[in-house]
């Protein structure tokens, strides 16, 4: 019966000393994901401030938002919703404020307008597959 008891004790104890070693394993896992994260944040942050998604005054905040997972979530969030000046002015413009006067395509290799795509060559041949049950011709 000792025996028994001998075993069961060697055997929580090479349990236990596997879990600390997984524990051991997870915490160097998580401190580096930590470094990490605490390097990019400052080129993050730079980023959104050069790109007009926040103002001067707002570096530290953003900087510590983006420390938390659901900090960084809800930013993320409120960034996809805002639009910068530069965005809003171009609302309502032809063309997404390009210069673009909504005019008529030109083809791209001969530079003559496309009216009717099913006239141009292409349109022949996607048609004459369409209508063949999709078996080509040569």
């Amino acid at each position: 019966m000792t025996g028994n008891l001998a075993e069961k004790v060697l055997c929580q104890t090479r349990v236990t000393a596997e879990i600390l070693s997984r524990k051991e394993t997870r915490e160097k896992q998580a401190s580096a994901d930590k470094e990490a994260v605490d390097a990019a944040i400052p080129a993050a942050v730079q980023a959104l401030l050069d790109n007009d998604r926040i103002e001067g005054h707002q570096k530290e905040a953003v900087a510590g938002g983006l420390a938390s997972h659901l900090a960084c979530i809800e930013l993320i969030e409120k960034l996809a919703c805002h639009r910068n000046a530069t965005e809003l002015m171009s609302i309502g413009t032809p063309g997404g404020g390009n210069g673009s006067d909504g005019a008529v395509k030109q083809a791209s290799y001969t530079g003559a307008p496309v009216t009717n795509w099913d006239e141009t060559p292409a349109g022949q041949k996607f048609k004459d597959v369409l209508y063949s049950g999709g078996q080509r011709s040569q």
